[in-house]
């Protein structure tokens, strides 16, 4: 699923020169092999494109999504382009 997400994204910044993007991908204390594979996309991507954030308890989606907006908008306002 990650594969044909870049693989979209990719060729929209080669037809749009201007388009950028941003993948998030949380990693909700899983016990499956999330974080491992989301550090293979972002060893090939960069992590400018790519970036993963592992929470070590389990919020469950609410508070994982909660967690990360913040993540997000201190993100956003800290960048000279949004701010």
């Amino acid at each position: 699923m990650l594969e044909e997400c870049f693989e979209y994204l990719e060729r929209r910044v080669g037809n749009e020169p201007k388009f950028s993007y941003e993948v998030l991908v949380v990693d909700d204390g899983s016990t499956d092999r999330t974080s491992e594979v989301v550090m293979r996309y972002v060893e090939k991507y960069g992590s400018d494109k790519c970036r993963l954030v592992h929470l070590i308890k389990n919020r469950g989606k609410g508070g994982a999504i909660r967690l990360v907006s913040v993540f997000a908008i201190i993100t956003i306002t800290s960048c000279p382009v949004y701010a």
